[in-house]
């Protein structure tokens, strides 16, 4: 193989590299306005288990507790998960076990089974969290990287902050 098809070749596959980062930069801001873990939902949650389970705030809480402590001890897990099976696997397999939780938590007969729930949800965001970041800073060119990742994610949490403006804004309508 000559040198002018190996630069051919490599120009191609550099063509084709920063075709796929423009894509994940486009990509990753919507990905995480809908996979964000968001302050309105530990609300609904909480009306959801009282209301619709009938369990009581004390459970409610014992739930809540056992979320943030599977989180603490799956962190090592997650990493060794992430880096066995690699990011993209991982994060997908981390939303995954967010849908597996939330079909949990909605049929769920027992107490015991949403605590269940909740520490497959620890460990799903705790993949999640490890990696979905780490994507995009691969993802982007390596020439200014951390200025572009720090771009995209400022656009991510304006794009989530517009996106729930008006239900923050008919909030404060009830109750000013």
């Amino acid at each position: 193989m000559s040198s002018h098809t190996k630069a051919k070749e490599q120009k191609e596959k550099n063509k084709r590299l920063k075709k796929k980062r423009r894509i994940n930069a486009v990509i990753y801001p919507i990905y995480k306005v809908f996979a964000w873990d968001l302050l309105c939902y530990y609300s609904i949650e909480y009306l959801f288990l009282t209301i619709t389970k009938g369990l009581s705030p004390s459970q409610v809480l014992i739930i809540a507790a056992i979320y943030i402590i599977s989180k603490v001890i799956f962190q090592i897990p997650a990493v060794i998960i992430a880096e066995y099976l690699g990011k993209r696997k991982s994060i997908i397999i981390g939303n995954a076990m967010v849908v597996l939780h939330m079909v949990l938590l909605i049929n769920s007969p027992s107490f015991l089974v949403i605590m269940l729930s909740q520490m497959i949800s620890g460990l799903g965001y705790d993949i999640k969290a490890i990696c979905d970041g780490n994507l995009l800073y691969d993802s982007v060119a390596t020439k200014g990287r951390r200025w572009i990742v720090y771009k995209i994610r400022n656009e991510t949490v304006e794009a989530v902050i517009l996106l729930w403006m008006p239900y923050y804004q008919w909030l404060l309508d009830i109750y000013l």
